[in-house]
């Protein structure tokens, strides 16, 4: 049988590990957090240069350590990598480095059998799957996709707008890291984000005040998921305004997002009016140029 000795195996450093093993060691639980990379900060250092936080400072810290600074400002990449640092250090408990989780196994006795890409074998009460998805990104294979002579790639492996300078770029999804990554290519290329459904957009500030403000003071923050679910049913950006003028100005432009690849464009089937890569009599297609693509997932 399972005992109180055996920890709690936390899979993953980030900030989700992090307050995870914070949580359990409250409860009188014993975490182990066990991160793939070489420190606790998640994938932090490896997103792109200009991420930027939609909230602000005061509502992204995590329990038991505000971040410093401004709280109304809204925190980079580098200081959400530099917060998480200063975080692990003050969590008592055992966090594991260059240690990747390869199996998780239940066990006939109760509990779980862990094993790591070093080959040890861990016993414990419970498991904690923290690891995201940035070190596993989904890139959906379209009809066409291998002769497409242009650069496809997951946002995981953006970093920097330059190196699209001058081309064409789609930019794929309609949340906020899409539309984030697109405003900013836009000041050195010309881009298209490529959608299922219009962008949608939120005030990021209302009355004077972060969304996040109202969030917490009016308790929507704490609904249930399945209210969440009901109220906003679609992906949506928080924006100043910024994003909104650009889509109206031009800057950006918008499309349907499309069904399949040639070797130097983007084709999207129509068929009697309707889309979604139907093959019948009477198709036509609409092609658009596009040396670059960048895939975001949704948010």
């Amino acid at each position: 049988m399972t005992t109180p000795s055996q920890p709690v195996i936390i899979v993953g450093g980030g900030q989700s590990g992090l307050a995870a093993a914070r949580a359990a060691l409250t409860a009188g639980l014993r975490p182990v957090v066990l991160q793939a990379g070489s420190e606790p900060v998640g994938s932090w250092p490896d997103y792109y240069d200009s991420l930027t936080l939609f909230s602000p400072a005061l509502y992204s810290a995590l329990p038991g350590m505000r971040f410093d600074g401004d709280p109304d400002r809204y925190p980079r990449r580098d200081e959400v990598t530099a917060y998480l640092r200063r975080y692990a250090q003050t969590v008592d408990v055992d966090i594991r480095t260059r240690t990747r989780v390869t199996a998780v196994h239940p066990r006939r006795d109760g509990g779980y059998l862990v094993r790591t890409d070093t080959g040890d074998e861990m016993a414990a009460v419970g498991v904690v799957a923290a690891s995201g998805s940035f070190g596993n990104p989904y890139l959906p294979t379209l009809p066409g996709q291998d002769d497409y002579a242009g650069d496809l790639r997951h946002v995981a492996h953006y970093r920097r707008p330059e190196v699209y300078a001058g081309k064409r770029v789609i930019v794929v999804g309609a949340g906020n890291s899409a539309v984030q990554v697109a405003y900013e290519i836009a000041g050195h290329a010309r881009v298209t984000l490529a959608t299922r459904e219009p962008v949608r957009f939120l005030p990021q500030r209302l009355g004077g005040r972060d969304l996040h403000h109202w969030l917490r003071v009016t308790g929507a923050d704490r609904l249930p998921r399945r209210v969440l679910t009901r109220l906003v049913r679609h992906a949506t950006v928080l924006d100043t305004g910024v994003y909104r003028d650009a889509l109206a100005s031009g800057l950006l432009s918008r499309r349907d997002m499309f069904t399949a690849f040639t070797p130097e464009s983007v084709f999207e089937k129509v068929c009697c009016g309707r889309r979604g890569g139907m093959t019948s009599t009477g198709e036509t297609g609409r092609v658009a140029r596009c040396l670059h693509a960048v895939a975001t997932p949704p948010t």
